[in-house]
Formats: C-alpha cells, sequence, structure tokens
C-alpha cells in the first residue's frame, strides 16, 4: 500500500527547523556555529528503517518541483499539490490544501495558495513553508507520510481548525472499515486513522470527514488553545499487502511459502511471522519445505534481523523426503522466548522417512537465535519408527501464571485401547524456561466416540490460555456418538484444561455449535479458533460452517462465532451467530474458507475475526479470493464498523487468478493496531503467477478515546 499520512511530529519538525536555518546561514557561517565551544560533532549511522528508505526511494528535482520514485509508485510534488501515481495501474490520486482556519475566517497567517515545494533528497522530504503551518511529506518504507506542523499558537476567532483538501482521483469511491477508499481494479486509495496530541502527547478532539472530491479535518478549539506547541496530528499506518517472505527469490515459482502464523512481543515491540516454505538457500533444494521465519517492527512493518531465517532442520540439507509444515507460534513475556512447533518428518535417533510428530524450537525474541535443543521432539505417537501413526497440526499458547507452554495436535496412537486410524486431539506441557517436559507424555483430550471405533475422529486443534482461572480451552471440530448426534455431522467441541495439572475440568468434550440442528449431517463446522478476552472472562470460538438458519442454504460456507464464558464454559448471547456475509445469503458460489482465525483486543475490547472467502461486492468477482475481516463487540458480540471489510488485493480487483489464503491474526496492545498475514500469489515487483510468498497487512484499531482522525493511505 503505498499510504499517505496527516502527521505532526515534533522530532521531524525540529529536524526540518534547523535544515531551513543550516539553509539560510553561509556555509561557513553554519560550520562555526556548529563548532563554537563544542568538538566536531559524530555523525550517527542511518537507522534500519531509513536504510530500508533509501534502498527502496528515490528523489530528484522536476522542474519547479520534486519526482519521489517507489518500486510501486511515483510520487509528483508541485505547486499545485501532491499527485500518487500507481505504477501497476491502481488510481491516480491528487490531493491540494485548499483552506486551514476557523470555521468562518481563514487564517492571515497561513498562506492559502499555491506554494513552491522545497525537498531534501537525502533525506526523502519535501515540504511546503505557509508561514503559520508547514505542510511537509516524508519516505517511509512503503508510504508516504504527510505531516502539518503548527509551530505555535493560532487564532481562530471562537472556532474550531479546520483543514480541508480537495480530492481528484479516477477510482471508485467507497465506504471503508472505519474511512473511506477510492478503488480501481489496480489497487486502492483509502482512509485510516489520524491521532491530535500536543507536545506532552495531550490528545486534542478532532474528527474527519470525506466525500469523493473533499477531506475535512476539525480540530477542537478549546484544547488547541491549552494544548503545548507544536501540535501533533499523527496518522501512521503501514503498506499495503506488504511481503514478508522471498522464498527463491522473485520471479521464480518453484519455491513458496504457506501456511503464516504470528506472535506479538510486547517486550519488543515485535511481531514474528513464521511459515512453510521452500527456499533455494544454501544446500536446500527444491521441494524441501522447512520452516522459515521472518521479525518485523511493530511500529513501522519494517522487517529486522535476518532476512526469512530458518528454524527448522528435517532430515539432512538436499534431500526432500524429510519435511516441516504448518507452524504455530506463542510468545512468552518472561524469558522474552517465542516457542515455534510444527509438524514434519525427521531422521534423528530412530525416526523413519514419513514419520510425522510434533517438533519445536525455542527462539530468543530480541535476537531471532534459536535456544535451547535444535528441534525438539514434542510427540511420540505410536512411539519410535512407526510410520502408521502420526501427528498434525498443532497449535500452541503460553501459560503466564505457570511459565508453561500446552500445545496440542491431533493424532491416532497406540496407547490404551486407542486403535490405528482414530484420530484424537492429544497435548504436551512445556517447561517454558527449559523446553522440557511437564506432566504426562501426550495426554489425550478428546474422546471422540470412545475408545476403538475410528468412525468417529476429533481434527484440526486451537488453543487459548486464560490466566484468570489459570486454565486453557480446547476446541476442535468432530465428530461424536453422543446422542442424537450421528455419524459424519461434524461439530466443534472443546474441553476445558486445568493449567497448573493438565486434568480436564467441567463437561467433557462439551459441544459448543450446531450447524443444521442435531441429527442432520448435510450440515457441518470445520477449523474452529479461538480467542480469550480477560475482560469480560470469555472466549471467542470461530469456525466455517453451513447452516439452515434464515435463507441459508445447503453448501454455503460463512464464518460463526459462539461466545463462552470462561469460568464454566457454558455459552453466552446468541448462539451460532454468524459473522461473515460473502455474496450474501443463499448463494453457494460465494463461500468463506477454512480457517478463520480470531484475536482480541483489550483497548477497545473487541475481536477482530479474518477468514479467507470469496465476494461480490465492489468489482471482486466469483473466484477471487482475498482476506477479509469483522469487528466483534466483545462486551455483545454485535458486529462493529463495515460489514466484511477487505484486508488483501492479491491481483487487484477483478482478476480471479490471485489469491490469498491462509490467513492469522495479532493484536499489537502498544500501538493499537493488527497485524493479519496470509499467502498468495499476487503481481507485484517481479512476482509471477503461481509464486506464493507471505503477505501482510497491518490495520490501526478504532480507538474509543477522543483525538482520532482518519489518515490517508494509498494502496496498490
Amino acid at each position: 500500500m503505498n499510504a499517505l499520512h496527516f502527521s505532526i511530529r515534533l522530532k521531524h519538525f525540529f529536524r526540518f527547523l534547523l535544515l531551513t536555518l543550516l539553509l539560510l546561514v553561509p556555509a561557513r557561517a553554519a560550520w562555526a556555529l556548529m563548532n563554537v565551544n563544542n568538538p566536531p560533532l559524530t555523525v550517527p549511522a542511518v537507522s534500519k528503517e531509513q536504510a530500508v528508505i533509501l534502498a527502496v526511494t528515490g528523489m530528484e528535482e522536476k522542474g519547479m518541483g520534486f519526482c519521489l520514485k517507489h518500486r510501486r509508485f511515483n510520487v509528483r510534488f508541485g505547486d499545485d499539490g501532491v499527485d500518487f501515481l500507481h505504477r501497476k495501474g491502481g488510481p491516480d490520486w491528487h490531493w491540494q490544501l485548499t483552506y486551514a482556519g476557523s470555521e468562518k475566517h481563514a487564517l492571515p497567517s497561513v498562506y492559502q495558495g499555491r506554494v513552491s515545494p522545497a525537498g531534501d533528497v537525502s533525506k526523502r522530504m519535501v515540504s511546503y513553508e505557509r508561514g503559520g503551518m508547514v505542510e511537509q511529506y516524508l519516505a517511509m518504507p512503503g508510504s508516504i507520510e504527510q505531516q502539518f506542523v503548527i509551530p505555535g499558537l493560532i487564532e481562530l476567532k471562537g472556532g474550531d481548525l479546520v483543514i480541508e483538501g480537495s480530492v481528484r482521483s479516477d477510482g471508485v469511491f467507497e465506504k471503508h472499515a472505519d474511512g473511506w477508499l477510492w478503488r480501481s481494479k489496480g489497487g486502492v486509495v483509502s482512509l485510516g486513522q489520524v491521532y491530535v496530541y500536543d507536545a506532552k502527547g495531550a490528545m486534542i478532539p478532532a474528527h474527519m470527514t470525506a466525500t469523493a472530491t473533499k477531506t475535512r479535518i476539525v480540530v477542537g478549539r478549546e484544547a488547541l488553545a491549552r494544548a503545548e506547541y507544536p501540535v501533533t496530528i499523527d496518522p501512521e499506518v503501514g503498506t499495503n499487502d506488504f511481503r514478508i517472505s522471498d522464498m527463491g527469490g522473485t520471479g521464480n515459482a518453484n519455491y513458496g511459502a504457506a501456511s503464516p502464523a504470528v506472535a506479538y512481543n510486547s517486550t519488543n515491540n515485535e511481531y514474528l511471522v513464521v511459515w512453510t516454505g521452500s527456499d533455494d538457500t544454501g544446500s536446500l533444494v527444491q521441494g524441501e519445505n522447512e520452516i522459515f521465519g521472518q521479525r518485523i517492527n511493530a511500529a513501522t512493518g519494517a522487517e529486522v534481523g535476518t532476512n526469512d531465517f530458518r528454524i527448522s532442520d528435517m532430515g539432512p540439507d538436499g534431500n526432500a523426503d524429510y519435511a516441516a509444515n504448518s507452524p504455530a507460534v506463542a510468545y512468552n513475556s518472561t524469558n522474552n522466548e517465542y516457542l515455534v512447533v510444527w509438524f514434519g518428518d525427521d531422521n534423528s535417533g530412530s525416526l523413519v522417512d514419513g514419520e510425522n510428530e510434533i517438533f519445536g524450537q525455542r527462539i530468543n525474541a530480541a535476537t531471532g537465535a534459536e535456544v535451547g535443543t535444535n528441534d525438539f521432539r514434542i510427540s511420540d505417537m505410536g512411539g519410535t519408527g512407526d510410520t502408521s501413526y502420526f501427528a498434525l497440526q498443532p497449535a500452541v499458547a503460553w501459560n503466564s501464571t505457570n511459565n508453561e507452554y500446552l500445545v496440542v495436535w491431533w493424532s491416532d496412537d497406540d496407547t490404551g485401547s486407542l486403535v490405528q486410524g482414530e484420530k484424537e486431539i492429544f497435548g504436551q506441557r512445556i517447561n517454558a524456561a527449559t523446553g522440557a517436559e511437564v506432566g504426562t507424555n501426550d495426554f489425550r483430550i478428546s474422546d471422540m466416540g470412545g475408545t476403538g471405533d475410528t468412525n468417529y475422529f476429533a481434527a484440526c486443534p486451537a488453543i487459548a490460555y486464560n490466566s484468570t482461572n489459570n486454565e486453557y480451552l480446547v476446541v476442535w471440530y468432530g465428530d461424536d456418538d453422543t446422542e442424537p448426534l450421528v455419524n459424519d455431522e461434524l461439530e466443534i467441541f472443546g474441553q476445558r484444561i486445568n493449567a497448573a495439572t493438565g486434568a480436564e475440568v467441567g463437561t467433557n468434550d462439551f459441544r459448543i455449535s450446531d450447524m443444521g440442528g442435531t441429527g442432520n449431517a448435510n450440515y457441518k463446522a470445520f477449523t474452529p479458533a479461538i480467542a480469550w478476552n480477560s475482560t469480560n472472562n470469555e472466549y471467542l470460538v470461530v469456525w466455517t460452517g453451513n447452516d439452515n438458519i434464515g435463507l441459508l442454504v445447503q453448501g454455503e460456507d460463512e464464518i460463526f462465532g459462539q461466545r463462552i464464558n470462561a469460568a464454566t464454559g457454558a455459552e453466552v448471547g446468541t448462539n451460532d451467530f454468524r459473522i461473515s456475509d460473502m455474496g450474501g445469503t443463499g448463494d453457494t458460489d460465494y463461500d468463506a474458507s477454512l480457517y478463520p482465525v480470531v484475536t482480541w483486543n483489550s483497548t477497545n475490547n473487541e475481536y477482530l475475526v479474518v477468514w479467507g472467502g470469496d465476494d461480490d461486492t465492489g468489482l471482486l468477482v466469483d473466484d477471487e479470493h482475498e482476506i477479509f475481516g469483522q469487528r466483534i463487540d466483545a462486551a455483545t458480540g454485535a458486529e462493529v464498523g463495515t460489514n466484511d471489510f477487505r484486508i488483501s488485493d492479491m491481483g487487484g480487483t477483478g482478476d480471479a487468478n490471485y489469491d490469498a489464503f491462509y490467513p492469522a491474526v495479532t493484536w499489537n496492545a502498544t500501538n493499537n493496531e493488527y497485524l493479519a498475514v496470509w499467502y498468495s500469489n499476487d503481481d507485484t515487483e517481479g512476482l509471477v503467477d503461481y509464486e506464493t510468498e507471505i503477505f501482510g497487512q497491518r490495520l490501526k484499531s478504532h480507538l474509543s478515546f477522543p483525538g482520532i482522525l482518519l489518515p490517508l493511505l494509498l494502496s496498490e
């Protein structure tokens, strides 16, 4: 996403002021000013983010203005405003300041007309000096940030501050989640959030409105009168659909990435994104799937540390017979570590090819370095050396009270009276400080159809930890023989687990979903996800399913949810409430895909549910799979904001050749924003069809306190 932001930042104002003063002083005099009674200054090293900016952008003076060149877009700065020109066919977009003043009186100290821009090529910065206000633009790694600097108290004559701009775009204007956008088949230009605060960080009441041709910011006069200047209008939001993985470089569909997972690191304000991928680095060969990771700066979206660092080492390098798949990750704030888990086959010890088990790797969250035993084995399904039993699709949660992890997976085992092919959910507690196993080895959690019957099974577990009751809730989909359920009637089930002992709590294998009622195998529920809400001590469980309520028809897959009382396991609120509306109702051509995900936001007490699917809104066409989201009020279960808002833009719009699948999502408490990631193929930056990589999108949460405006985001 190419992003234009409204912001005012104190540090950038003083940088601009110093630059201006030095430009006004002769070079020899400026050197003398800097050296009076002082030793020569040491030039600071370029930050990682600035290095990225310099690498991906270029800037040159052009006529009476400047041109910023990015690999995705060009930005022209002239005396008639700012033009954003997409290189990939997205909408062109023009913005120009038209008014600054009170409701009735223009500010005499601010020049309202055309101003020739000044630029600093080395800093990728352009500014318009307007007297009592400076309008300036800074290049970011994948965006352009707009800043208004108001250095001192302004005379508003009894009215609020109004800043207006005119918009001209060939994109189609529409309402977006908590904002607006201009869309074409090649991309979008969208409006997001802006913070308004003074030099001490005090929030200033403000709001924004937009039409297809105009933006209007209103900032409260009383708060401005009390403010410490300069005042800041700051809408920092990252790039659209930014690429995270680089498997096999670019332009080579023989290497790819899939199945991402993500965790947020509150200590370093970073994310860790992990995925399954095949790469051409070192001795790796095509088709040799391993687990890779990338640390992401949560404040900027910039990559941190080693690019696409390798986590797993299944089998010898160069041998594609051994593989790692379906990673999951949890963050441990006590030790500032991650635990990454996956299923795979290895040749260590007595393990043999094709014997899939669960493995793990601890990761130092501050450096990305591996900690402890390499690729330590967690599961022991069917013992060792027997490929008849296997473990799949792990999930993991961290227990802050006991500093433990619980890893869960689905598998068949030969313990007790279990028989081969009888799939159930198993778990293993892990000491988070050492990686050692705790408690019963590979303890069984689910009991679908009792024991010894392969007609009933459990699959695809998800897990959340509840620190209030020191419990886990493990959920899965499966079929059971408890009356009046019938064989192949797939539903969502759950089991509460005592986090200190691993013992089951409450009702055994309690049923959560009711797709199509009971006794009807034509309606099913699949692939649940879960998040815990500490404010209400509730869980939200979501899943993909088809139901017969309302006007829904058989085979029409949508996302559903159920709130669960975390202390009792009882259902709360509406039963099996519908979350997604792909293609409306009654149309099986449009569906929500498997594997929805959910995270909880404690600042707003809301959930964000994210899924893949195809929809018929806007310019989308059938089978054009993208990533969508829905905010949910955690106190009521009601939908919040725009319905089924679109997150990804793979291959633009209207092209079913590019698709997005298998999202993951987490919430960042420091910046109050979400990061959604997924795997997809795209047509940007030299990528070719069928070249799947991991992409991400930062999403600013809609804050509930005053002082919020909506910033401008340009996306490809």
